[in-house]
């Protein structure tokens, strides 16, 4: 979906584009959930071996059953990280089908219409252009360069035989 039209002046931080999301809530919602089940067997680990500590004090839990549930919790904790990584990993890519503008400047003519095919580091979607400064190469004469100063208008030409002062 593109929001701003050609030629439309746009602000820094101003959405220019959204990118399907359907995709990417999808898979937010896919590692929430298995965050959510990585959560539960951790506290279950965790439950299973503070009761395996208490029985090993009374030798009712051989060592074995005891390193065993310390490695099921370990391996529980490891899951919950990685479940985590993923969750901020969606996030991300979720984040990344909104395109902001960057700048303070005018929407260029959009490369792509809705439903178009958009791959990361090749699909060009528009170009901003810069308003607020411009730069211009001219040539002037030595002796007209001596008229000029700082912060005093100059009268210019274009090529089109317009004139204009700035």
């Amino acid at each position: 979906k593109q929001l701003p039209i050609e030629g439309e002046r746009v602000k820094i931080g101003a959405l220019l584009f959204v990118i399907d999301q359907q995709p990417y809530i999808a898979a937010l919602a896919q590692a929430k959930a298995a965050l959510a089940q990585s959560e539960a067997a951790l506290v279950q680990s965790q439950r299973d071996l503070a009761r395996a500590k208490s029985l090993s004090e009374i030798d009712a839990v051989s060592q074995q059953e005891l390193d065993a549930a310390v490695a099921k919790n370990d391996a529980n904790l490891a899951s919950v990280d990685a479940g985590r990584a993923l969750v901020r990993t969606a996030q991300l890519n979720l984040g990344y089908t909104t395109i902001t503008s960057p700048i303070n400047g005018v929407m260029g003519r959009a490369q792509l219409r809705l439903g178009g095919l958009v791959t990361a580091n090749s699909t060009v979607l528009t170009t901003l252009y810069e308003t607020d400064r411009m730069y211009v190469n001219f040539s002037i004469s030595e002796q007209r360069l001596l008229t000029l100063h700082d912060g005093r208008a100059a009268e210019y030409g274009l090529v089109a035989g317009l004139r204009s002062a700035g």
